[in-house]
């Protein structure tokens, strides 16, 4: 989930995105060289709160959970993979079997949903799936519902609605909402329907000796990397999927017995996920679901290297 920023890095995203908001006011959007565009909050949200975080962790030059900061040497020991096709592993990335009510629900019924919601997609919009109005519309197993009723949410937020059937499609999104919008579960539950839909396409998948997650989060700081595993627990419990949290500034020690249940989801702040990839505690080869939570604030604090 990403703040607007107009960055080479952004113009480098792979192309067929779909962009949706849902915000309480109305965002400013500019379009980035690619087919893709994103949105953002309104700019008095965004100009409000990008001083806080500066002021907050430190900026470029703190040590938040990244492991050895801005360091030259830092992933020096990474090689790029060349991978053969007959290396990778198959998978189907569209989960998504829309419902009957979502798939009958007229053009005017879902543009009237949409502005209610105060929801804009900026791009894509002809190729949108209709949004989810009820959670039994987004096809989740019982394992998932039975968690979203024991946390007592009644219906999907705005941006779970839209972004959920976008997600569950394979397409890349990027999406913005206020906190407490519930942009978490956005991509929370898209991912643990990929890592499911995986395991039964293979059920003889053996472990290997390296550790691959199928889903991957990033996340700029230890505290945001921590709520996203938190929230994700329940979820991961229920479903049997095994899930790890990666962050600087504490022991390896209960990390790498994360690690070696061999996690198919994984939450991590990029240094020490780059620490980790480098002295071959895990790879990156599985992982076909990747999210950049509050992708502007790890700009904002340094960490393009990283993410790059």
């Amino acid at each position: 989930m990403q703040e607007q920023h107009t960055s080479k890095y952004e113009s480098e995203w792979a192309a067929t995105t779909t962009t949706t908001t849902d915000n309480q006011h109305r965002s400013e959007a500019a379009e980035i060289p690619h087919e893709e565009v994103t949105v953002g909050r309104s700019r008095r949200d965004y100009e409000g709160s990008r001083g806080q975080w500066e002021d907050g962790y430190g900026g470029r030059d703190a040590d938040y959970g990244h492991g050895r900061g801005d360091s030259e040497d830092f992933g020096r020991n990474l090689v790029d993979k060349k991978f053969k096709a007959e290396e990778l592993e198959k998978f189907d990335s569209d989960v998504y079997r829309p419902s009957a009510a979502s798939s009958e629900r007229s053009a005017e019924e879902v543009e009237r949903f949409r502005r209610d919601a105060d929801i804009a997609i900026v791009s894509g919009a002809e190729s949108a799936p209709k949004p989810i109005v009820e959670f039994d519309e987004a096809g989740f197993p019982e394992e998932i519902n039975a968690v979203l009723r024991s946390m007592g949410f009644e219906r999907p937020t705005p941006i779970q609605s839209q972004g959920w059937p976008i997600a569950m499609t394979g397409r890349d999104l990027v999406a913005i909402g206020e906190t407490g919008s519930g942009k978490t579960l956005g991509f929370v539950l898209p991912a643990l329907l990929r890592i499911d839909a995986q395991r039964q396409s293979n059920p003889s998948r053996k472990k290997k000796w390296q550790p691959s997650p199928t889903v991957l989060v990033l996340a700029p700081t230890r505290e945001l990397a921590q709520q996203i595993d938190r929230m994700a627990t329940p979820f991961c419990h229920r479903m049997s999927i095994q899930r790890a949290c990666l962050f600087g500034g504490s022991a390896k020690g209960h990390q790498y017995r994360e690690l070696d249940r061999d996690p198919a989801f994984i939450t991590a702040t990029p240094g020490r996920l780059i620490d980790m990839v480098e002295t071959g505690a895990l790879n990156l080869e599985n992982s076909n679901y990747v999210v950049l939570d509050e992708a502007d604030r790890m700009l904002d604090m340094g960490f393009e290297p990283q993410i790059r």
